[in-house]
């Protein structure tokens, strides 16, 4: 019966929102765009505290996600009809906004990383709307924003394998980065003749040498299992 009565609370308050959403509307039509918009504002701003309200009284997530969005489209909307901001100011505030929830699910479940990939992604666009004509410095900025979860899931993690797809994409944004500097023309060109080479003696003759010493090993554990005596059953 809670959950009934919890059900039709909900439809009757998102019913009322509607009915003043849609006077609102009317009354824009008849009392001009500058009164409309105030109208906006404080009927979304009105909401958001209405919502707020419930959600301390009954802990209805449903209550504070809908506080969350009518609060943000309230400012959204007073920052660009009343405060005149524009131009990148407004997607930053966007995507950061739309980033804010998945950030406090993650401080309410820390073992749920999951929750923090949609905010990493958001927030990483976020420098790029400021890049003009940088040349290679987006792409740059793309494969080192990729490659650096791989570097520290393996930091934390102790999963060194996963320095490997980081490692290639932080040294393809290095050479993005500095694509342009003579010097690096020159230390690019050591590196492929000599320091290249011998890493890849050095790694493969790491994988090698851990080959053998497992393979001795497991060779070393089948000696000393306890021989089993043949028996015939009937």
């Amino acid at each position: 019966m809670s959950g009934q009565s919890g059900r039709d609370n909900s439809r009757t308050i998102l019913g009322i929102v509607l009915i003043i959403a849609g006077v609102l509307s009317f009354l824009g039509v008849y009392t001009g765009a500058s009164v409309g918009v105030w109208l906006w504002i404080i009927a979304l701003a009105a909401a958001a505290v209405l919502f707020i309200f419930i959600y301390s009284q009954n802990r209805e997530l449903w209550a504070l996600i809908l506080a969350y969005i009518f609060g943000a489209n309230c400012i959204l909307l007073l920052l660009i009809t009343q405060l005149n901001v524009s131009g990148v100011i407004v997607p930053v505030f966007v995507l950061a906004g739309v980033s804010v929830p998945f950030i406090i699910a993650w401080l309410q479940h820390r073992s749920q990383w999951g929750l923090l990939i949609p905010p990493y992604i958001l927030l990483a666009i976020i420098p790029i709307l400021w890049f003009e004509d940088t040349g290679d410095l987006i792409p740059a900025y793309v494969l080192g924003v990729i490659g650096a979860p791989f570097v520290v899931s393996a930091v934390l993690a102790r999963k060194w394998p996963l320095l490997i797809p980081g490692g290639i994409l932080w040294l393809i944004a290095a050479i993005f980065l500095f694509s342009g500097w003579d010097i690096f023309a020159t230390v690019m060109s050591i590196i492929g003749r000599f320091a290249l080479p011998l890493l890849l003696l050095l790694i493969g003759g790491g994988m090698l040498l851990t080959s053998f010493r497992d393979r001795g090993k497991a060779g070393h554990d089948e000696e000393d299992k306890p021989k089993r005596q043949d028996g015939l059953s009937f």
